[in-house]
């Protein structure tokens, strides 16, 4: 029972500890959301209760703010772009990197810059947006390269026209075009900071570990019964 005895007290802090911890950890802990590549048909709840917050937003037919407030507003090192049909809740299309791939200047070109499955493209006096990585661009200014200027069948890319360093409006989210005077799209981005590595243990290694403990508390409890 001596040995017993002794290794409860050295098990019992440790235990209580382990499931205060267990206590403070979320027990429903979301995952980081950090798809590779542009994503369809997204929920916006889904997007902000993994990692992200909203920095803006602001109907497609609006011309301004200027791009530098608009930034100076999403702190995060990543960020993301998305569209979707106003107070639906859901974004139609959205895609994210570090802000320096999404600000990544392309001038007027028709080369991306890739980035996380995405092939980005921005300047403040051009167009801003992305399409899939590997996809063909066309900007006049915005692009319609997966077609022509009223045919736009990809759902994988979103433009918005700028000028002069401010948001101008539109043009598209996913096929659907022409939404440079329209108040029935917004536009959105998300900043988020990166996941750290080092983060608080999740609920399953606590309770993992509290099993193994318990196991050897009982094979103690046995042998000292059997001495």
């Amino acid at each position: 029972m001596c040995i017993f005895e002794e290794l409860m007290k050295t098990l019992v802090p440790t235990l209580a500890t382990l499931a205060f911890l267990a206590g403070l950890a979320p027990a429903s802990a979301m995952p980081f959301y950090g798809p590779s590549g542009p994503q369809t048909s997204v929920p916006i709840a889904m997007v902000t209760a993994r990692g992200w917050s909203e920095c803006f937003s602001g109907p497609y037919g609006e011309f301004g703010p200027s791009i530098e407030s608009v930034l100076g507003g999403c702190t995060g090192d990543l960020l993301m772009m998305a569209g979707g049909a106003t107070n639906s809740g859901e974004l139609d299309v959205l895609a994210w990197a570090p802000t320096s791939d999404v600000t990544f200047d392309t001038g007027d070109s028709n080369t991306p810059h890739d980035a996380n499955g995405t092939g980005w493209y921005f300047n403040d006096n051009y167009s801003w947006g992305f399409a899939e990585q590997g996809g063909a661009l066309y900007r006049n200014s915005c692009d319609y390269g997966d077609g022509d200027l009223f045919n736009t069948p990809d759902p994988l890319r979103l433009c918005w026209h700028t000028s002069g360093g401010f948001l101008a409006g539109g043009w598209r989210v996913g096929t659907v075009n022409f939404l440079n005077n329209s108040s029935e799209y917004t536009r959105y981005l998300f900043t988020a900071d990166s996941p750290s590595a080092a983060e608080a243990p999740e609920p399953a290694s606590i309770i993992l570990t509290l099993t193994g403990m318990g196991y050897l508390v009982r094979r103690f409890r046995s042998r000292g019964k059997k001495a």
